[in-house]
């Protein structure tokens, strides 16, 4: 171990003087009185080698190449699922294996090999499947793809004793005048009356006063043209530009609906300030995810340790609360990558000539029985009603 460490010290210009490898085998481990001098050597190997695939990609002749580009996109969560098993929670279906695996390794598509160079809304397939996953396809394989890792992420909080409310109605509603939510208001849709709905309200429990509510916004992203083209964290560059989006409808509403005017906050801009900072949810193609998602899960892992200690009536240690925060991440990693995979495997058959004109039949289908449901309702409101259609300013279709 110490001629690998100093060998991978040398090709990225460091030194082991002062490590636990500087000295002789017969010393090593001397001062480390609480058995940590494995953990230290690990740590230690793991550091050295990060940093040659670091140097070794910094310096290689295609700075354009999808290893390149991609290798500083890794975190923690994108790296768990490869610790998990077949369990009812954690399994992924050998198809989403492979892909995540080439995924994982920067390799071309196995499942997108049959189709490359194949034209999808004008631009040629790539190997890695990067058109297909951006394209805008019939079928819903973006918001399945949102809906299962939201679904998770609301289990893994209400799992850990925080509350959590996927998709909260009326939090912003009373705050609109209610001649723009009437049904003859110009806010038409149920959900455009209320306003802003978050993907999630998480309520922590605190021990003395009311409790702390936050809302969080849950996106998932996928390669292509608009992110993952620099070495920036793709994740976190998503997530700064959540809390404007959320600010700006507000804004509008506000000066639209309840005569605000422009230097004043409006109500419902004062009610979303109420929930202090907004929590951006971003998960990426690989597995990553932003840093507010990473502080969720450390904080969820706290409040879990917390509620394990008052059962059993002790403290966990520090390896155990390492232990819950892993499987957290497991979890979340599992579900995003099998989101993900499921996602590009689904769309294969989504930009077929074929598909479309499903699509199309579908379209119709729905069409139709919308038009049934309000032929139903119009009779169903001349019935109680009354045929009463020449009262002044209403006539019942």
């Amino acid at each position: 171990m110490k001629s690998e460490a100093e060998e991978r010290a040398t090709f990225v210009n460091d030194s082991l003087d002062g490590s636990i490898l500087s000295a002789e085998a017969d010393s090593a481990g001397v001062g480390f009185d609480d058995k940590t001098s494995r953990t230290s050597v690990v740590k230690l190997l793991e550091r050295l080698h990060y940093q040659c695939v670091r140097q070794s990609l910094q310096s290689h002749p295609n700075q354009a190449a999808h290893p390149v580009k991609s290798f500083d996109q890794r975190d923690k969560v994108s790296q768990a699922w490869l610790s998990a098993i077949p369990t009812p929670t954690s399994y992924i279906p050998s198809p989403e294996y492979t892909q995540a695996m080439a995924w994982f390794l920067f390799l071309p598509s196995p499942a997108c090999r049959p189709y490359v160079g194949t034209l999808i809304n004008g631009k040629p397939l790539d190997p890695h499947g990067q058109v297909l996953m951006c394209a805008h396809l019939p079928f819903d394989s973006w918001r399945t793809r949102h809906t299962a890792i939201q679904n998770t992420t609301v289990a893994i909080i209400n799992d850990c004793g925080v509350i959590a409310d996927a998709e909260p109605y009326g939090l912003f509603s009373p705050y609109i005048p209610a001649s723009a939510t009437s049904p003859t208001g110009n806010l038409h849709t149920t959900r455009d009356r209320q306003a802003c709905v978050p993907d999630i309200l998480i309520t922590f429990p605190t021990e003395h006063g009311p409790a702390n509510s936050q809302l969080a916004e849950i996106k998932s992203l996928s390669a292509g043209a608009t992110w993952y083209q620099s070495n920036r964290k793709t994740v976190d560059v998503r997530a700064k530009g959540l809390p404007k989006l959320y600010l700006d409808k507000a804004r509008n509403i506000d000066r639209k609906y309840c005569g605000t005017p422009e230097d004043q906050e409006g109500p419902i801009e004062q009610r979303l300030k109420s929930f202090g900072e907004l929590q951006c949810l971003v998960a990426g193609q690989y597995g990553e995810v932003s840093q507010h998602y990473h502080d969720l899960l450390s904080k969820l892992a706290k409040s879990k340790a917390a509620h394990f200690s008052l059962i059993h009536g002790r403290a966990l240690s520090n390896s155990e609360q390492g232990l819950l925060l892993h499987q957290l991440r497991r979890r979340l990693s599992v579900t995003i990558i099998k989101a993900q995979s499921s996602c590009l495997l689904s769309r294969l058959g989504h930009f077929q000539p074929g598909a479309r004109d499903a699509a199309k039949r579908r379209a119709v289908t729905k069409q139709r029985e919308e038009q049934l449901i309000q032929d139903q309702r119009a009779h169903f409101f001349a019935h109680v009603r009354g045929r009463r259609i020449h009262e002044t300013g209403s006539l019942w279709l």
